[in-house]
C-alpha cells in the first residue's frame, strides 16, 4: 500500500478543501493519504514534540505530496515537512492547486510538478510505488 504524507497549509481556503475532496473521493485501498492534523494552539505542544510528529509521519510514508499555494513559501511548518522528506529519501513531487506565484519554495525548484487533479496525482503516485516495489524486491 503506498502511503502518502501530503504537506499542505491548513488555513489556505484552497488546498484544505482540495484534500477533504480527495479524501472523500479515495485513490483506492492501496493509496492512503496521512497527514498531521490541524492543531489550533501549537506552541501548547511545543515545536519540539511538533517536529518529532512530522518526522514521525512522514518517516511512515512512502511518497510527499505538497500542495502548493501563494503562501507556502511563507511557511515555517511546511518547509520544515519538504526539509525532512528531502533529507529522508522520500519520493516528493508538488501540486499548485492555487497561484503559486511567489509560493513556490527553493527546496521544490528540482521536484516534480504534477496538475492539481485527482487522477494525475493518482497516476504519479502508482508510478513512485512501482518504483518503491522495485527497488525493495532488489534489496
Amino acid at each position: 500500500m503506498a502511503k502518502v504524507f501530503i504537506s499542505y497549509e491548513f488555513k489556505d481556503e484552497v488546498t484544505k478543501p482540495t484534500v477533504d475532496n480527495w479524501r472523500k473521493q479515495g485513490l483506492g485501498a492501496d493509496i492512503s493519504f496521512i497527514s498531521i492534523p490541524y492543531i489550533p494552539k501549537q506552541p501548547l505542544i511545543g515545536k519540539t514534540k511538533l517536529r518529532k510528529i512530522i518526522t514521525t509521519e512522514i518517516a511512515k510514508a512512502d511518497i510527499v505530496l505538497v500542495l502548493v499555494s501563494g503562501n507556502t513559501h511563507s511557511k515555517p511548518w511546511m518547509l520544515y515537512e519538504i526539509r525532512i522528506a528531502q533529507k529522508l529519501g522520500k519520493k516528493l513531487f508538488w501540486c499548485a492547486v492555487a497561484n503559486k506565484n511567489p509560493g513556490l519554495p527553493d527546496e521544490l525548484n528540482n521536484v516534480s510538478e504534477v496538475e492539481a487533479n485527482l487522477k494525475a496525482v493518482e497516476k504519479t503516485i502508482r508510478s513512485f510505488q512501482s518504483e518503491i516495489d522495485k527497488k525493495n524486491k532488489t534489496k
